[in-house]
């Protein structure tokens, strides 16, 4: 007995379709919440010579990553604080916000 599949074409293409347009809808939502978590590191990392702030930077990014990093050697120190210094966050609260924008956009994608 013959089984025939009408419209699995039709349905391959929009398949593809969706899958094209999800990847680069995460890629877009990736690099603006990319851009937002730098943008408020640097509005609310404290300021003394502005090296800590002027080096928190995208230092890679693709379509399925985006690394950021502060290079100056002693940001961890000024994040966490020390025994000498009260914690001073300006990262990983970037981060989070970073992150909640991001699933939200995701979310927001229409297929």
């Amino acid at each position: 007995m013959p089984i025939e599949l009408d419209g699995l074409d039709e349905a391959t293409s929009r398949l593809d379709q969706a899958s094209d347009t999800l990847s680069q809808g995460i890629a877009d939502a990736l690099n603006a919440a990319g851009d937002a978590f730098v943008e408020s590191a640097q509005a609310a990392a404290p300021v003394d010579t502005g090296y800590l702030r002027d080096h928190i930077m995208i230092t890679s990014s693709s379509n399925t990553e985006v690394i950021i990093e502060s290079e100056a050697d002693y940001s961890l120190f000024v994040e966490e604080g020390t025994w000498k210094m009260d914690a001073q966050p300006f990262f990983f609260q970037a981060a989070d916000a970073a992150i909640r924008e991001l699933e939200q956009s995701i979310s927001n994608i229409e297929l």
